[in-house]
């Protein structure tokens, strides 16, 4: 019996393999994050008028532009969920058998924000809907996070020192502008005296 050990040139190749497949996991696993920041979520309950939970109501978010459709129905605790909504102005429709539909004609979602939008179904014929023009903005009761998104149109009227996006910071609420002199969180220590 001969035992034969492998060329050094075989080992190099599956090594060079090895690492391939890591960098390759490794690559897939960090990108499903990366594309998430740039999507929006939308969920909430679906009630009637009496204030109980409807299950298999319809929730249908559309864009005319895009040709974005998306369809989602609730569980039996009236529940729903509707991820990687890509950022923009959609109509929102509600909708269950025996009841009003409710549409929502401009809902405004935001990058990396989740929206809670519950609805409210009144009893009627379905091809009867209620319209909600104007929506108030939303509170983010999914999360604890404090976020501001700068739109387009602002980014594009204001002058901007060099166009730089760290000069957007200011316009955020709660901001606060680093000093020039130290651009560091630390305090800048008392000025001296001269002698």
């Amino acid at each position: 019996m001969v035992l034969r050990m492998p060329s050094p040139g075989c080992l190099v190749a599956a090594s060079g393999w090895r690492r391939l497949r890591v960098s390759l996991v490794v690559l897939l696993c960090t990108a499903a994050p990366a594309s998430a920041q740039t999507l929006a979520v939308l969920e909430g309950r679906v009630f009637d008028a009496s204030g109980a939970a409807l299950p298999n109501a319809s929730i249908t978010i559309q864009i005319e532009s895009a040709a974005f459709r998306t369809t989602v129905s609730t569980d039996a605790e009236g529940h729903y969920y509707v991820p990687a909504i890509p950022a923009g102005s959609y109509t929102v429709i509600a909708a269950a058998e025996g009841f009003r539909s409710e549409v929502i004609d401009a809902l405004t979602f935001e990058v990396g924000r989740t929206l809670v939008r519950d609805f409210r179904l009144d009893i009627g014929p379905r091809a009867e809907a209620v319209v909600v023009r104007a929506e108030l903005p939303l509170l983010d009761r999914a999360t604890s996070t404090v976020g501001h998104v700068v739109s387009p149109q602002t980014i594009h009227e204001i002058p901007l020192n060099g166009r730089h996006f760290v000069d957007l910071g200011p316009l955020v609420p709660g901001s606060v502008a680093p000093s020039p002199r130290r651009p560091s969180s630390r305090p800048s220590p008392p000025a001296r005296a001269a002698a």
